[in-house]
């Protein structure tokens, strides 16, 4: 087959683009500002760092439950083939960082990323501790403050992916693992973002009221 490949700088969405399109059509976007899953989960990234894509091909006659799985045996090849043009040891490195992700509690990517009114709440719970304590109570404001700046590295590693012990081996951050592998591939990686979905994450959650059924049984 013969396919037509639509390609854009931006678009708001590329399955929106790919609507009513012939068979065999594909649609390509460095960017998109609304793209969403089946979970509606926002597919987001920035501009230039991935290919989004929606294709159109044509399931007439395929069973439903085959038709289902299309989309992850795709991903999977193209996951594989992505995987051939790496250099040895991008790919391993790639599987440690989301394995850290799925293991480790991650709010934000790096310091950077953590906004500022948050900061201020972590300065604010900090300083209203130390003024509980004691020991610390007669310092100087500007003494507390200082403290608290310390005190935030500790925040920084519990909450930033790039900042956390790397979960493999907890004598060096994920930061340095990372610029670990990129040395020895002989090379720059950077991490630019990350996504971590819970079990269950978008399924309509079913409430029971056990109490209400126990006495439902026991009246009849």
């Amino acid at each position: 087959m013969n396919w037509t490949v639509h390609h854009r700088q931006e678009t708001s969405s590329t399955n929106l683009d790919a609507r009513g399109a012939a068979p065999w059509t594909a649609f390509t976007a460095d960017f998109q500002t609304a793209g969403r899953g089946r979970l509606d989960h926002r597919w987001h990234s920035a501009s230039g760092v991935n290919l989004m894509m929606s294709a159109v091909v044509p399931v007439d006659g395929m069973p439903p439950e085959a038709a289902a799985t299309f989309p992850l045996v795709v991903g999977l090849a193209v996951g594989g083939a992505l995987s051939s043009l790496c250099p040895d040891g991008f790919a391993e490195c790639a599987k440690n960082v989301a394995l850290q992700t799925a293991a480790m509690t991650v709010a934000y990517l790096d310091k950077d990323s953590v906004p500022a009114s948050v900061l201020e709440e972590e300065k604010s719970i900090l300083i209203k501790q130390m003024q509980q304590d004691p020991k610390m109570a007669n310092k100087p404001q500007q003494v507390l403050e200082k403290i608290v700046e310390g005190k935030l590295g500790k925040f920084y590693e519990n909450n930033c992916l790039l900042e956390q012990a790397y979960v493999k081996d907890d004598s060096m951050s994920v930061a340095k693992y990372v610029a670990g592998v990129a040395k020895e591939l002989g090379g720059s990686i950077k991490v630019t973002g990350y996504a971590r979905y819970d079990k269950g994450e978008g399924l309509e959650k079913r409430e029971e009221d056990f109490a209400a059924e126990i006495a439902k049984m026991v009246n009849g």
